[in-house]
């Protein structure tokens, strides 16, 4: 299995949500903030003082991704919306987030980083982003994760860590 990323390099505002989603809900808020600042308010900018404001907040955040209000706004809610989910949050609190994997496969050294895998109840899954939960299926299915996650099972279980379900969890 070969895959090819497209536009390395280039981070778009969706990846940039689905990272800072991911962190927060997976990795915790002390890592979150360590990793991200969220602007305080809307910045315009096509004025100077914005601009100059923005940059301040840049310097002072060396370090960090800056996101903006809005985005930091909808990854909070994402958090929340998880939060309501008993039996999820019950999956999180025994196992491990963003879990290293290294095998070999037919001769081919592998690797993956599978987003959470609960040793208790052999439950993995992979946390994904989206704009639409309605059309997540078809997304998903245009993005190959069906793929990925055949990779990382194959993985989890190279690892001795069997997996009884593998989701992928849309928010």
């Amino acid at each position: 299995l070969i895959l090819k990323k497209h536009g390395r390099g280039t981070e778009t505002e969706s990846m940039k949500l689905g990272s800072a989603a991911h962190c927060l809900i997976l990795e915790g808020e002390d890592e979150f903030n360590l990793r991200y600042h969220i602007m305080d308010r809307h910045y315009d900018m096509r004025k100077k003082v914005d601009k100059a404001e923005v940059a301040e907040i840049k310097q002072q955040n060396p370090h960090k991704t800056i996101l903006k209000q809005e985005m930091g706004s909808n990854i909070w809610q994402m958090k929340y919306a998880i939060e309501e989910s008993s039996d999820f949050m019950d999956m999180l609190t025994t196992g491990e987030a963003e879990k290293p994997l290294y095998w070999s496969e037919q001769g081919i050294e592998c690797k993956g980083l599978v987003d959470f895998y609960n040793h208790g109840s052999r439950i993995g899954f992979d946390l994904k982003t989206t704009d639409n939960l309605s059309s997540f299926y078809s997304k998903a299915r245009g993005f190959y994760y069906d793929v990925q996650a055949s990779h990382y099972i194959a993985g989890l279980e190279a690892n001795s860590m069997f997996v009884e379900s593998y989701y992928l969890v849309g928010i």
